[in-house]
């Protein structure tokens, strides 16, 4: 993604050390939300309670996917949560297969359905509930919730459970080989 312009960057919420985390947000301990491989900075500011909230952003230009599955879930909230699909597809194989449009696609055609489907500006949060890996391939299991504009102009919200299946790199990074969003509940029209 090289050339000057400066890297996108999304802005996510870390809850306190005291605090559960929520869908979609990994709780944090003292040492704050570094992890390793993924570039975040960090900048705090105040609620409307008058409670300090640090928010960190990862800086999407540069996208890495280690072996921490709570920290790829993070980049894949992040990457689709920019709006951008052309990022958000950075974290797939070529060949990868998705069905995030509502039907099985791959290559160019999964890229364009990824980037029509984000220009739409839904947003994602996620959980991990199961990660198994053997050798190079991961499956992560997740539960998404999903805000989208509905045929009306409003919005709804889709609740699910996602399986992925990553693969290993040879330089050891992860990448998306299968990923397959399954709604709860299909919207009524």
């Amino acid at each position: 993604m090289g050339g000057g312009a400066p890297p996108h960057t999304v802005g996510v919420p870390s809850d306190p050390p005291s605090q559960p985390a929520r869908i979609g947000e990994t709780g944090h301990g003292p040492d704050g939300p570094e992890r390793a491989g993924i570039d975040r900075n960090t900048r705090e500011s105040t609620n409307e309670q008058g409670a300090v909230i640090t928010m960190t952003t990862t800086d999407l230009a540069n996208l890495v996917l280690t072996d921490d599955v709570e920290q790829q879930n993070q980049a894949f909230i992040d990457a689709f949560n920019s709006g951008d699909g052309a990022i958000f597809d950075t974290l797939y194989r070529d060949d990868a297969i998705s069905n995030l449009s509502g039907r099985p696609l791959t290559g160019a055609e999964r890229r364009q359905g990824i980037i029509d489907l984000l220009k739409t500006g839904p947003k994602l949060d996620s959980k991990v509930v199961q990660n198994y890996v053997a050798g190079d391939v991961s499956l992560v299991i997740v539960e998404f919730r999903l805000d989208v504009a509905d045929e009306q102009g409003g919005r709804q919200i889709i609740t699910g459970t996602c399986t992925d299946v990553m693969r290993r790199t040879g330089d050891n990074r992860w990448i998306m080989a299968i990923d397959r969003p399954l709604a709860d509940e299909l919207p009524t029209k």
